[in-house]
């Protein structure tokens, strides 16, 4: 397996990887909408509340950091885009800075998406790290059917083949002497070509391998076992969500 630590499941004795998967999986659907609605105060009750769940999931947060290259590479291209597209009073400065259409709101306006979009990112990596593959399966066909549970599975199981997918692309174009710095649309197109080959070749084998083995919807079933750490884990979202509410009506 390639060094890549996002979106890969971590098996561990944690309270997170041990509650109902049906509340895990509902929490990034319900939490992410409120993070991008969020302003100032709200949208840090809400961070906290995410960085304390990696905190208790035992996620190590500085791996997935350096492991997610790719993805702060596109939040620091949303950064720049806002903070050059935003009108607004312009930075003061000399030379080439002064040049830049870059704004006081542009800035604090890509900084908040970005740190948004970098949040929903880590509660999704976090749900995948709690949950295996099997109860995200369990848990989707538990609310919209058996059909759903599969593709649920096959989507959260893809993700990390196709992320070692990529970093193995990369790998082999560094080897090779590419260099991204200096021809980057080559770099794209190359990267693009490898990857659409190798993540069709992926989706190919896996629907033969699922006609072969014949799937029944109703194999492996187990049923759910809710408990008080439940209970405890949704009054302690509700709590930071009702407490990122209060905080933006009335602050």
């Amino acid at each position: 397996m390639a060094s890549l630590l996002i979106f890969h499941h971590s098996p561990k004795m944690t309270l997170l990887h041990r509650l109902d998967p049906r509340f895990k999986i509902l929490v990034p659907a319900l939490s992410s909408p409120c993070i991008f609605a969020a302003q100032g105060p709200a949208l840090g009750i809400l961070a906290a509340g995410v960085f304390g769940a990696l905190f208790a999931g035992r996620v190590p947060l500085v791996s997935v950091l350096k492991g997610a290259l790719p993805f702060w590479i596109v939040l620091t291209l949303l950064f720049v885009s806002r903070a050059l597209g935003t009108p607004g009073q312009r930075l003061a400065g000399e030379g080439f800075l002064a040049l830049l259409p870059v704004t006081y709101e542009g800035l604090f306006a890509g900084a908040r998406e970005a740190g948004r979009l970098g949040l929903c990112i880590l509660l999704g990596h976090l749900l995948v790290s709690v949950t295996s593959t099997a109860d995200l399966e369990r848990a989707a066909a538990w609310f919209f059917g058996a059909n759903f549970g599969l593709l649920a599975r096959l989507s959260f199981g893809m993700i990390p083949a196709l992320l070692d997918e990529a970093e193995e692309i990369l790998a082999a174009l560094s080897c090779r002497g590419f260099s991204f710095f200096k021809a980057p649309l080559k770099g794209i197109v190359l990267f693009a070509n490898a990857f659409a080959r190798k993540a069709a070749g992926r989706a190919s084998r896996t629907a033969e391998a699922l006609e072969i083995r014949g799937w029944e919807p109703e194999r492996r079933r187990k049923p759910f076992c809710p408990g008080f750490r439940d209970a405890a884990a949704i009054f302690v979202w509700l709590t930071v969500l009702g407490g990122a509410v209060a905080a933006g009506f009335w602050l």
